[in-house]
């Protein structure tokens, strides 16, 4: 894992915190919401990123945050 993506990883970790805005989050939930932000910027993989994505963003009121400060992803939109 590079240090971007460690970065990214520990970015949204913190931010999704179960404990900020009282939001219950599990550690999978992150892993799954970092993997499929990483996958924005795979042309092949991107439009089921996006439907995955758009699925938690109920769950995730900041997820356009995580979006817009993570490396090459708004590029890709």
């Amino acid at each position: 894992m590079s240090e971007k993506e460690k970065n990214l990883q520990n970015y949204i970790e913190e931010a999704c915190n179960p404990n900020r805005n009282g939001i219950n989050n599990n550690s999978d939930d992150v892993n799954k919401i970092t993997e499929w932000i990483k996958c924005l910027t795979d042309s092949e993989k991107r439009v089921n990123a996006l439907i995955e994505l758009s699925k938690k963003r109920d769950s995730f009121p900041d997820l356009a945050i995580y979006l817009w400060y993570s490396p090459g992803v708004i590029s890709a939109l």
